[in-house]
């Protein structure tokens, strides 16, 4: 009898070390990360069916050293159910990503190395095969010293934001066939090719940042029919400098579905009537200008669709532009103040069917999800189905009141109650509530 108990005893133990497996010797980031996740405290008790359900994992590494630092291959080992990583890098240091550091998420869906929206920190060596293994790939957001050839063969990537030191050639992401979303920060202010999108032909939004605008000329948007919106500008700070640049009527031609045009701080020249006509479905134009910049007195008498354009009240220059005052005294209905925008909180149909509200809300931004720090805006809900927050972002809303896109140069997704009285989204490491302003 006491040899079976003895037996039982040891069966039963040599099971549970079975199902354990010690994560101690992974990347201290990586282990905190796990553990939160699982709401666990020692490192060596966390089981392979723990770690296969975590769908979700954000790795954060503070400044703990000022060595390079280099991702162990086993880091992401056993979370073979993984959707969702984020890894934010707080280190202006290099770091480096193994071969095969990601093999082991085969369902990955989302992908961020230390989100492009802000200035990176650091130098980046990701490997070629970083995004290889996942057939569900969608979205990507990463900084990185050039361009991972797995990246520019995804047949299923939808939201790309990059960072990128490398020069970028003709046709770089005509594979992406997919892509519906694409940021480019450009951290050496480098020279945008004149073929650049081509092959993006289910492309709906643009944005570049600190790149040098001047080749993009005629034949630069060739093939993109579906470009809803389009962002073109500076970073605060940045040290870019291109001749000052005018967009041609040739250059906007294949814009035909645009209806988001936004210009911010880049050395622009104006419009002319001729040019905005060709984009017979904007909505809505916003622009930070150049002092001498010129605007016929005609300029949007052919775009029945403009709802809006702005933001003009905070930025000086516009004040000693007399075409800019020409325009504000022949459509004073398009530069309403949106600081004075009031609207009660109701339900309309859009164009396409939407049943959307119209209101402005008070919007609460708390920038570590932790209430460290925290600060208030205004959001602004529109009757054309776009969200707005003052020079920030401009997001659509689907059907099931869900919207994403960059806020600033941030990705961003959140969603509107059923009411319409409360809005929330996420971004990068931070998060907002906003909620209904009675008029």
């Amino acid at each position: 009898m006491k040899k079976a108990i003895l037996i039982l005893i040891l069966t039963a133990s040599t099971i549970a070390q079975a199902n354990t497996t010690n994560i101690c010797d992974r990347s201290e980031s990586v282990i905190n990360a796990i553990l939160i996740q699982i709401s666990a405290k020692d490192c060596s008790r966390v089981t392979e069916e723990g770690l296969k359900q975590i769908t979700v994992l954000n790795v954060t590494r503070y400044h703990e050293s000022r060595q390079d630092f280099t991702f162990k291959t086993n880091d992401f080992s056993g979370l073979t159910n993984l959707r969702n990583l984020r890894i934010n890098l707080y280190d202006n240091i290099i770091f480096h990503f193994p071969t095969g550091l990601l093999r082991d998420q085969i369902l990955l869906e989302t992908l961020i190395i230390n989100d492009a929206s802000y200035w990176p920190y650091g130098t980046y060596h990701i490997p070629d095969d970083i995004l290889s293994y996942s057939n569900s790939l969608e979205n990507v957001s990463l900084v990185s010293e050039k361009l991972p050839a797995s990246l520019l063969e995804s047949k299923t990537l939808k939201r790309l934001n990059l960072s990128i030191r490398e020069k970028l050639s003709q046709g770089s992401f005509q594979k992406l066939m997919a892509l519906e979303q694409l940021s480019l920060k450009f951290d050496n202010c480098a020279a945008i090719p004149n073929d650049l999108f081509r092959g993006l032909t289910n492309l709906r939004k643009l944005t570049l940042t600190n790149g040098d605008f001047s080749l993009l000329e005629r034949g630069s948007f060739q093939g993109l029919e579906k470009l809803d919106e389009i962002r073109v500008g500076s970073e605060y700070g940045s040290k870019c400098k291109s001749r000052p640049y005018v967009f041609s009527a040739e250059t906007l031609e294949p814009l035909n579905s645009l209806r988001n045009f936004v210009l911010d701080d880049i050395d622009f020249m104006g419009f002319a009537k001729s040019q905005l006509a060709i984009l017979k479905n904007l909505e809505f134009l916003s622009w930070r200008v150049n002092q001498n910049a010129y605007f016929s007195e005609d300029l949007f008498d052919e775009n029945i669709f403009l709802k809006k354009v702005g933001p003009l009240s905070n930025d000086p220059k516009n004040d000693k532009n007399p075409s800019v005052q020409a325009l504000l005294a022949k459509y004073p209905w398009l530069f309403e103040n949106h600081h004075k925008f009031k609207s009660n909180l109701s339900p309309i149909q859009s164009r396409n069917g939407q049943i959307l509200f119209v209101g402005n809300y008070k919007a609460k931004i708390d920038y570590y999800c932790d209430g460290s720090r925290t600060s208030t805006n205004n959001l602004y809900l529109f009757d054309n189905g776009t969200l707005s927050m003052i020079e920030h972002g401009l997001w659509r809303i689907d059907d099931n009141g869900k919207f994403d896109g960059l806020w600033g140069q941030k990705y961003m997704d959140g969603t509107i109650s059923a009411d319409g009285k409360t809005i929330k989204g996420q971004y990068a490491r931070g998060c907002f509530e906003a909620t209904y302003i009675e008029p």
